[in-house]
């Protein structure tokens, strides 16, 4: 082998070495860069997808919110109409007393009239017999007196 074919050998494995060190830095140089796009990417879907997740969560918090409102409001309704059912019931109540009170003068009443109308009976009775004895003795089966 002659200094000129030595040369070109070494030239031609310097060649090889310059292209596969130039392919293999562009290929680190180029994977290094993906790498960094990725991680930005993915660092900004990730942001994305945490302020999609806060939005969602806030409006999950904010329906809940509202429900729980509404629902402490009807909860509200409902004592207050409760209270004006005792209320009522309280009326109610105090009205019954009253009856038993009229009902009690009533057959207070009652009574009274009652033995009024067994006096003026004894003594339209007694006028009867009166009567008769005044009249005198009666054929019997009279049917009408006239």
């Amino acid at each position: 082998m002659t200094v000129d074919a030595a040369q070109a050998i070494i030239a031609l494995v310097a060649l090889f070495v310059t292209f596969a060190s130039l392919i293999l830095g562009g290929t680190k140089w180029m994977i290094v860069r993906m790498e960094q796009r990725m991680d930005r990417r993915f660092v900004d879907s990730e942001t994305r997808w945490d302020a999609r997740f806060a939005r969602a969560e806030e409006r999950w918090e904010a329906r809940f919110a509202r429900s729980e409102s509404r629902l402490a409001e009807r909860f509200e309704q409902v004592d207050k109409r409760f209270e004006q059912v005792d209320k009522r019931f309280e009326q109610v109540d105090k009205r019954f007393e009253q009856v038993d009170k009229r009902f009690e003068q009533i057959d207070h009443r009652l009574v009274a009239l009652d033995e009024e109308i067994r006096g003026v009976h004894d003594s339209l009775s007694d006028v009867k017999v009166a009567l008769a004895r005044l009249e005198g003795p009666h054929p019997p089966f009279l049917i009408a007196r006239g």
